[in-house]
Order: structure tokens, then C-alpha cells, then sequence
């Protein structure tokens, strides 16, 4: 069992735009003129001021191109012969910014990206589970893994009282704290262990005849900890795949990442911010970080509902 402080996320996959993108606009001879802000010459755009019909930041940010490109489908404001209406003049900055305002959020919910939450609490996982719409969960399961190999969360209260304390006593004293939370880990560890030690034993005497030739000893264990993960502490930890759509990643931002949020359910949040702007920098361009008085950080935006 290892104790650990501070949760980690990996993006392990991601929407990408397919050559299909390419394939549509050729056959029906639109032309996806839109570019970012700084990229923008004076002038209207047509198809033959581009070998390709759409600009490279379409594949370099999907969760940007994503959204606009099913919008402009809506209404067909396309450029090129095979385009209706005004095609507007737009860039993809502000084409999303109108977006936002107008909270037609539905076109925001096609690029999905999914990403492995390790070193974050059950109790963690209990809150980011209550977010439904939009979402995926695959967690590790403590019927099936063994629980004496699992590990532990520090709460990272621990950490914000040792950056706040403004003496050298009241540092050893959280010091202190942290000590007696890790030996209590330990404690419960132990007793976990002695407790499905006992309930095995029994079970392997009284239910194995009743479950012979249905997976026998795997049956059992699996029924063993199942009764006895019930001591084991909210704070074990529990790896999590997550699968979300930038709508509910931006529904999450707005909930988890404030100041307002469970510190380490906010510091997961952020790691996420963090990777998806790369992704998706006009989409998620309102959200402002601020440094808060602990030394975290937190999110802000004036699009609390998209």
C-alpha cells in the first residue's frame, strides 16, 4: 500500500477530424472559409484561394472545428457554389463567442475527449459521478482487485493548512496530523486484511461445497471482498476512465473548478482545463484561472449555462 498526495491525469484519447471532412466538402463544393482571429486576411474567401477547403486549424483543434462545423450544417453558412445565404465573416474565435451567447450549446457536445484519473479518492469519484448527461465512467473494482494491494489518498487539506500555516509550530503540528493520518491508513489496512482472512476461511468451509464447479476459489474471493471492502476507507484510491463531450467538460469546469469546489476534485478539473485548451482554445477561451490565497487555483467565466 502506498499513501499518495495528489491525483494525475493522462488524456488517453481524443475526437480527431477524419479525411470524410475533406470528402464532404469537396463533393458538395463548399468551402469552410472561417480562420482564427489573427489569421485573417481582408477580402472574401473562395475555393480557389485554397487547395484544401478548410484552413489547418480545423486539425489542429478539433474541439474548436468540431462545434463550428456542425453549426454552419445548420444553417448552411458554408462559402462556395454548393453554400446558401450569407456565409458571415466570422472567425472560428468569434463564431464560438456567438455561440456562448446565444447558449446553443448543442454543437459543443460532438468532440468528446477521455482521459484516466489515477491517485484521486472513491470519495473523489462520488462526487464526479453525479455528473450523467454527456458522460462515461469504467472504475476499478474493489470486488475484483485486492484490497490489500490498493492505496491511499492524502486529503490535500493537509497540504493547504501546511502553505497557510504562518508559523514554524503550527507546520510541525500539521506535520503531526499527517503522520496520524497515514498510521491510521495503516491501521485499517490491517484490520481489512485479518478481517478477510477470518470471513475467507469461514467461507471456504461453509460455501465452497455450494459453489463447487461455478469458479470455485474466484467465486469465493470475489464474494470475500466484496463484504469486506466495506472497511476500506473513502479515501482508497480509485482509477477512473472518464468520457465526456466538451459540453459536460465545460458543465464540469463551471461546477468543480471554482473556488467554491472540494480541493481535490478541483485539482483534477483543472489538469483537465489544462489539456483540453490545448485541444480547444477558442471553445474554452472564457474561462479565466486566478490564483487563490492558498496557492491553488481556480476557474471563472461569464458562460456559466451553454
Amino acid at each position: 500500500m502506498k499513501i499518495l498526495s495528489g491525483s494525475k491525469v493522462y488524456l488517453i484519447y481524443h475526437s480527431e477530424v477524419q479525411s470524410g471532412l475533406l470528402d464532404y466538402l469537396q463533393e458538395t463544393q463548399k468551402f469552410w472559409g472561417t480562420v482564427h482571429r489573427e489569421d485573417m486576411t481582408p477580402g472574401p474567401l473562395g475555393p480557389e484561394e485554397s487547395q484544401e477547403r478548410f484552413p489547418e486549424w480545423v486539425v489542429a483543434y478539433p474541439g474548436d472545428s468540431a462545434p463550428e462545423f456542425s453549426g454552419r450544417i445548420c444553417y448552411d453558412s458554408f462559402r462556395g457554389p454548393g453554400a446558401i445565404g450569407s456565409p458571415g465573416r466570422k472567425s472560428n474565435e468569434e463564431y464560438l463567442e456567438h455561440i456562448k451567447i446565444t447558449g446553443h450549446g448543442s454543437v459543443m457536445e460532438h468532440p468528446v475527449a477521455t482521459f484516466i484519473f489515477c491517485g484521486c479518492s472513491r470519495g473523489l469519484t462520488h462526487e464526479l459521478v453525479r455528473h450523467r448527461a454527456g458522460w462515461a465512467y469504467s472504475q476499478s473494482s474493489t470486488r475484483y482487485c485486492d484490497g490489500e494491494l490498493l492505496n491511499v489518498v492524502m486529503p490535500p487539506l493537509i497540504d493547504q493548512m501546511f502553505y497557510l500555516a504562518e508559523t514554524d509550530a503550527d507546520r510541525d503540528k500539521v506535520k503531526e496530523a499527517s503522520t496520524e493520518f497515514a498510521g491510521a491508513y495503516e491501521e485499517g489496512r490491517a484490520i481489512y486484511t485479518k478481517c478477510f482472512k477470518t470471513l475467507y476461511g469461514l467461507a471456504d468451509k461453509i460455501l465452497t461445497p455450494h459453489y463447487k464447479g461455478k469458479g470455485d476459489k474466484t467465486t469465493l474471493r470475489k464474494m470475500v471482498r466484496s463484504a469486506a471492502r466495506s472497511l476500506l476507507p473513502i479515501g482508497t484510491e480509485a482509477p477512473i476512465v472518464v468520457s465526456a463531450n466538451y459540453r459536460a467538460w465545460r458543465h464540469f469546469f463551471t461546477m468543480r473548478a471554482t473556488e467554491a469546489a472540494e480541493l481535490e476534485i478541483r485539482a483534477v478539473a483543472l489538469q483537465v482545463f489544462d489539456r483540453l485548451t490545448l485541444r480547444a482554445p477558442n471553445l474554452l477561451g472564457d474561462f479565466t484561472k486566478h490564483q487563490l490565497r492558498d496557492g491553488t487555483y481556480a476557474l471563472k467565466t461569464d458562460y456559466t449555462k451553454v
